[in-house]
């Protein structure tokens, strides 16, 4: 990790320390450890529901998994980070009228 990476990567984590504990604790009615027991009920609780949700979506034999470039000495994917995560994630309805306008494509599905 580079200095500016780290620098980047520290100063996000006390940005969401404010937002998460400071905000919290000057503009609501909450004491501190209220604040600290509910964030630690909303972190357990979806750190079990979001999993659960997202990995069925590329656990499945027909999704595609690009490979990794290593040659430079730095693993990198060769259309990006963004790409890859479309090429590995299966669309289980694609003919759902529900979920097109949901997800708010702009061609309707056929």
């Amino acid at each position: 990790m580079t200095r500016q990476e780290f620098v980047i990567f520290l100063g996000t984590k006390i940005i969401y320390a404010i937002y998460m504990f400071a905000l919290r604790g000057l503009f609501s009615h909450y004491d501190a450890l209220n604040i600290i027991r509910l964030y630690v009920i909303i972190q357990l609780v979806f750190r079990w529901v979001l999993p659960f949700l997202f990995q069925v979506a590329h656990v499945v034999e027909e999704a595609s998994f690009p490979m990794v470039d290593s040659s430079s000495g730095r693993p990198m994917l060769a259309r990006g980070w963004a790409p890859s995560q479309v090429m590995s994630t299966m669309n289980f309805n694609p003919k759902s009228n529900f979920l097109d306008a949901y997800y708010w494509r702009s061609q309707p599905s056929d």
